[in-house]
């Protein structure tokens, strides 16, 4: 089995900020994988798919879990820390918010664990923004957010709640506290 100690994921509420973090660790020199959702959604936008929310909730929840699976089996065994911007536990939080069965998710988030520390972000009302792809009202994402920290939560994962602050602060909170809580000892950027 792979080792999954070096696979972190940060979650939360949409439009709490975790895009930016993940691409300032990946500046930083850590590796970093994108959230399936806006993966999915700009493939089956530029292909004409099925699979979005405003057409096909079941497909594009099922396309979001299969590219979660497949980024965390990509990077299983890392060596060093490895950020995803979400992980399969938040699929369960997905199909939830979109009325549909979860036991899929569910599944595979009981056979692919993360290092047990997960980052989680609170909702923001300061940042937060919409845009084409995000149309959540702020109180459904804060709602969402709260709901997938439970999730991760109710899997026996340690949520650490990343203070609000900079970009850059945040980040080096979530690599010092991989440093102190998570391997016991310190951790290099990749590369």
């Amino acid at each position: 089995m792979n080792s999954t100690k070096n696979l972190f994921v940060i979650t939360g509420a949409p439009g709490s900020g975790k895009t930016p973090i993940v691409r300032e660790l990946m500046a930083l020199g850590f590796k970093g994988v994108d959230e399936p959702a806006r993966e999915v959604l700009a493939q089956q936008r530029a292909i004409g798919g099925g699979g979005v929310y405003d057409r096909d909730r079941r497909l594009f929840c099922d396309l979001m879990l299969s590219r979660a699976i497949a980024d965390f089996d990509r990077m299983g065994g890392a060596q060093t820390p490895v950020f995803f911007d979400r992980g399969i536990p938040d699929q369960i939080g997905y199909a939830e918010l979109f009325g549909l069965d979860t036991s899929m998710a569910e599944s595979a988030a009981a056979g692919h664990r993360y290092n047990d520390v997960v980052f989680a972000l609170p909702s923001w009302p300061e940042i937060y923004v919409t845009d084409s792809e995000r149309t959540m009202t702020f109180e459904s994402a804060q709602a969402f957010g709260e709901r997938v920290r439970n999730v991760y939560e109710d899997l026996g994962y340690t949520v650490v709640v990343v203070p609000r602050d900079t970009i850059g602060a945040r980040a080096r909170f979530i690599v010092e506290t991989v440093e102190v809580r998570a391997n016991g000892h310190g951790v290099d950027a990749a590369g």
